[in-house]
């Protein structure tokens, strides 16, 4: 069986880690390589090992940065957190879990949409991990992902895809509630739907943006909204009142994870037809 592994940002490092393994990687393109395996297993085992690696350090180095502590207690504390995590099959197995259920919907595994959008669970405790063990982080950073240059530069990447389209049409989006408001879903001012697909065919790459894995049908439009607003420059989010408290909640935290240069304003709306859809 031949799988796909789509990235803008590691490709290299994950090409020399097959290699190693001798899973024999192809090159196809400079963001993307095939790699030919009779047992899935394998493969999974070594993107959750790279990933799992990869963003435990990312996430310990970016939280050690929030807090006031001299670079001496910093360096020891990463020394001392790689150790636990190579001794340790916690991270690599929550890593694993999500892998190997990402390849049963598909086999293109894009790195950086699984990272960005699967993995924000890991990285959130990671967080808390870095919380606990300090004992000294603020209750309001624990919900923070703040973008860091590269998934800056990624998202401006793909802005950069779509420079001959005319974006002010998304420049205000609606949010419409479906049945009891667990589902949602993004249109713009003329009612057109605005999802992963709507956002993979206007970048020209069907997977490019990927948003898998066992979580409610919000959740995973919800996950969408970064990069609405960084790809489409979303300005205003209006959301109707067919929404759940738990959306709304949940596009606040989103909205907090922006740099301060990325404004976007919410707001409810207090009752029109799309409220009765």
């Amino acid at each position: 069986m031949t799988y796909f592994i789509k990235s803008r940002l590691h490709l290299d490092e994950i090409y020399k880690v097959l290699q190693i393994k001798k899973m024999k990687p192809l090159k196809i393109s400079e963001n993307e390589l095939s790699v030919s395996c009779k047992q899935r297993n394998a493969l999974e085992l070594a993107l959750a090992s790279f990933l799992s690696h990869y963003l435990f350090v990312k996430t310990i180095k970016e939280t050690l940065q929030t807090l006031m502590f001299e670079e001496s207690y910093k360096t020891t504390f990463l020394e001392e957190s790689l150790e636990y995590f190579e001794t340790s099959s916690y991270w690599k197995n929550i890593s694993l879990i999500l892998v190997a259920e990402y390849f049963q919907n598909s086999k293109t595994f894009n790195m950086d949409s699984f990272m960005l959008f699967n993995m924000k669970g890991f990285k959130q405790e990671v967080q808390e991990y870095v919380r606990n063990a300090t004992a000294e982080w603020d209750e309001e950073e624990d919900e923070s992902y703040i973008y860091d240059d590269k998934i800056r530069n990624l998202f401006t990447e793909l802005r950069s895809l779509i420079s001959h389209l005319d974006t002010s049409v998304y420049e205000t989006i609606h949010l419409i509630g479906k049945g009891k408001g667990d589902s949602v879903k993004f249109q713009t001012a003329a009612g057109m739907i605005v999802d992963e697909k709507h956002l993979n065919h206007i970048l020209g790459d069907e997977d490019i943006i990927q948003v898998q894995g066992s979580m409610e049908a919000w959740e995973k439009e919800v996950l969408l909204f970064p990069a609405l607003v960084m790809i489409l420059s979303v300005k205003k989010l209006i959301v109707h009142e067919n929404v759940m408290d738990e959306v709304r909640s949940a596009l606040e935290r989103s909205k907090q994870m922006f740099p301060p240069d990325i404004v976007v304003m919410i707001e409810d709306c207090n009752g029109c037809s799309r409220c009765d859809q």
